[in-house]
């Protein structure tokens, strides 16, 4: 038997209103859980706290606000947030890379409002080498690293956007 059609193009509006409230339920549900909810943000006052410490101890999720100056070679292995305050900077000393960012393609780190320098690659990138992650730095600036190779600031074989850097 076919459905009466409605007059006005309100009445057939209100008819699927519950539909799309369900599906942006749904959507927000599914938003919601796929947040770590145990997400956790802690300071690391460098150069008095160990950065690679805080990096080890950090939860997948958690983001790390650095203030000062970390000065060693820093690796990340697993999904995490750098944000630097006022004038942060991650120095290598020009004694390896500054910052190796490991994969797989589901880690994600972002780095903002970090100085990455002072690098040195033995083969890609001195200040950044993202080996197969996405690595994006948001209002972030490499500068003075150097490599042997290629990339002496940054070297990439993963994701790597740029919004709002500098690179030197």
């Amino acid at each position: 038997m076919p459905i009466p059609r409605r007059r006005t193009p309100r009445s057939g509006w209100r008819r699927s209103a519950p539909a799309l409230t369900v599906a942006f339920t749904t959507a927000a549900a599914a938003l919601a859980s796929a947040a770590p909810a145990s997400a956790a943000t802690t300071i690391v006052n460098c150069p008095f706290q160990n950065l690679q410490s805080a990096i080890n101890n950090a939860a997948a999720g958690d983001t790390l606000l650095v203030r000062g100056t970390c000065t060693g070679n820093f690796t990340i292995g697993k999904s995490l947030t750098l944000a630097g305050s006022s004038g942060a900077t991650l120095n290598g000393n020009n004694a390896g890379r500054t910052l190796l960012v490991n994969g797989p393609t589901t880690v994600r780190v972002t780095l903002t409002g970090l100085t990455l320098t002072g690098g040195a690659g033995v083969d890609i990138g001195g200040g950044l080498f993202n080996n197969g992650a996405t690595v994006t730095l948001r209002s972030s600036t490499v500068r003075n690293n150097t490599s042997t190779e290629e990339g002496g600031g940054i070297g990439s074989l993963g994701t790597t956007p740029l919004p709002g850097c500098t690179t030197v």
